[in-house]
């Protein structure tokens, strides 16, 4: 958690206290009995402004300067100014300071608990000639919505909160309009919305806060990209930071496959608040879920840098630059992402740490990583299965069959645990136990078609390494993988493959066979190879699915070969 969200929610459970306790309603009585406003009535609230320079009260003056103006030139029962004193004796039962400004969270807490519908927020700035104010009305109700006010300049702060509460007065005049398209569209009442949004937008020209409520009303209805993209374009000239218009604009280009447009856009968007990670973390998703993560890095950097120890925009950055393959970037996020949560480190981290260690070519440092998750997570499949992957890497395959050995102890039916041993088995030369394993996958939950494909791609090794060798025993070893492939697969394409697989090593063991007759003249080498051209003869044809050239050059040779063993059964007069 980091300090931002520590301070709202301390401050949303205070303020909750202090309402239960009845202290806020009872200082909001003091020192103004003579008047009160009508239940009804609006309520704004104006705390301190941020400020610039060395005056810490800087933003305290402006907030109660344009709080006098605001009561001074709008009567109290269309307009309630919450008192100073209410402000401040909130703020101090919470144990915060009344001369500082409060973060966007804790002012809305603030806000909902004095009964305020709206709040003033903003900038003063000291100038050579006098004071400069920007000032937004935020609804209280969601603080994205806001309507800039402007900017007010004078000679002192009395003069520039005169000018900003007649803009305020006007902004105003969209309000009531606002409300009842809120309503109408909660109702789904959309063409009412849009009448009630087109009256607050003609009562005042420049208004954010009803334009806002007619293009949430256009996405309800779904209305076409374009349209969306001029409603937020209208909100976007008059306040270049609304985050409703940029997250519609961009979601609304992304819809027209303008994916440059929406990147754009999104990157705005998250400027605009780097630190708000309800903002950041799906505009961050949606960059790197575009194809183009490397264009969201910038925004993610920025976000981390200003919220320092924030676990989740650690973890989107993780994400992120593994999403970008910035290896290097990736593991330094990831690592310093569990210091600051260590609930965070969970098995898919160790997967994703180790996965980006292998891939900055530090192997050693992926099988440490691994190794702590197995540690951690001992009875985790998927841990130990990757871990086994990298001590294969390593060419450590007696290490890789032991640890597959304790897994299954463990999990006998492991997920294609019996699959990877069996495939370790074969590179230590032990076939007839990986043919074993593989039957071992099948009993214990590893699909038929699985087992199949894996008997299929070792069968196909075989194959060539026999055609190296040219050894009788290496094809024989082949064929057996493949048969056991071809009586377990169940894609048409696959199954195909494997059989005319067992064609070809039929083929080369026939014409092996038939080498060996006419040497020894043999009739038992004559038989086998008349045995192996029938069975060749079978399986080869099925490759002309997916391999018309090979198959007619393999059947070629076969009308070769075959009348050779035929006539060499007959020369020996083999029965």
């Amino acid at each position: 958690m980091n300090a931002r969200q520590r301070q709202a929610l301390t401050l949303a459970g205070l303020l909750a206290g202090l309402a239960a306790s009845g202290q806020v309603t009872a200082v909001s009585a003091q020192g103004y009995n003579t008047r009160s406003p009508d239940p009804t009535t609006p309520r704004i609230m104006v705390a301190a402004l941020k400020s610039s320079g060395g005056d810490k009260n800087l933003g305290a003056s402006a907030a109660e300067a344009i709080r006098s103006r605001l009561s001074a030139d709008i009567p109290f029962k269309q307009l309630w100014v919450i008192p100073k004193n209410d402000i401040n004796a909130t703020l101090e039962g919470s144990g915060f300071s009344t001369t500082e400004p409060l973060t966007p969270s804790d002012a809305k807490e603030l806000a909902k608990n004095l009964r305020a519908d709206q709040y003033l927020d903003g900038t003063v700035t000291k100038t050579a000639s006098g004071y400069r104010l920007e000032t937004r009305l935020v609804m209280t109700r969601d603080n994205t919505v806001a309507q800039p006010l402007g900017v007010a300049e004078a000679g002192n702060l009395t003069s520039a909160a005169t000018q900003v509460s007649k803009e305020l007065k006007e902004a105003m005049k969209q309000l009531d309009a606002e409300k009842k398209c809120v309503q109408a569209y909660r109702e789904k009442n959309y063409q009412a919305a849009i009448t009630a949004a087109n009256a607050g937008v003609a009562a005042y020209p420049k208004s954010v806060i009803a334009r806002t409520c007619l293009l949430n009303t256009y996405a309800a209805m779904k209305l076409s990209p374009d349209s969306i993209i001029k409603a937020s374009e209208a909100i976007l000239a008059i306040d270049p930071h609304s985050q409703t218009a940029l997250s519609q604009a961009g979601d609304a280009y992304r819809a027209k496959g303008d994916t440059a447009k929406a990147i754009d856009t999104w990157t705005m968007l998250v400027s605009a608040d780097p630190g708000n990670t309800r903002v950041v973390e799906p505009v961050v998703n949606a960059i790197a879920g575009s194809g183009r993560a490397a264009r969201a890095i910038p925004i993610i950097n920025k976000a981390v840098s200003e919220n320092p120890g924030d676990p989740r925009l650690l973890d989107l950055q993780f994400r992120l630059l593994r999403a970008a393959k910035d290896w290097k970037g990736a593991i330094k996020a990831g690592e310093e992402m569990v210091k600051t949560d260590t609930a965070l480190a969970d098995t898919a981290y160790f997967l994703k740490l180790a996965d980006a260690y292998a891939n900055d070519s530090q192997p050693q440092k992926a099988a440490e990583t691994i190794a702590h998750g197995v540690a951690k997570f001992p009875a985790n499949s998927d841990l130990r299965l990757y871990y086994v992957q990298l001590l294969r890497g390593a060419g450590q395959n007696q290490q890789a069959a032991e640890a597959l050995r304790q897994l299954i102890a463990t999990n006998p039916k492991a997920p294609r645990a019996y699959i990877q041993l069996a495939q370790l088995q074969m590179e230590l030369n032990q076939a007839d136990s990986a043919l074993s394993s593989l039957h071992f996958a099948k009993t214990n939950g590893d699909s038929a078609a699985i087992v199949g494909q894996a008997a299929l791609l070792i069968g196909n090794q075989r194959y060539k390494a026999a055609n190296g060798t040219k050894k009788p025993e290496d094809f024989q070893t082949a064929l057996r993988f493949l048969t056991y492939a071809d009586t377990n697969l169940t894609d048409a394409t696959q199954k195909a493959q494997a059989q005319f697989l067992e064609g070809v090593v039929q083929l080369s063991l026939g014409q092996q066979a038939l080498q060996t007759a006419r040497d020894q003249k043999s009739c038992t080498a004559a038989k086998q190879a008349q045995g192996y051209f029938t069975d060749a003869q079978i399986n080869l044809p099925k490759g002309g699915v997916f391999n018309p050239d090979a198959t007619k050059q393999a059947l070629g040779a076969l009308s070769q070969l075959a009348p050779y063993a035929d006539q060499m059964a007959k020369a020996l007069k083999c029965k």
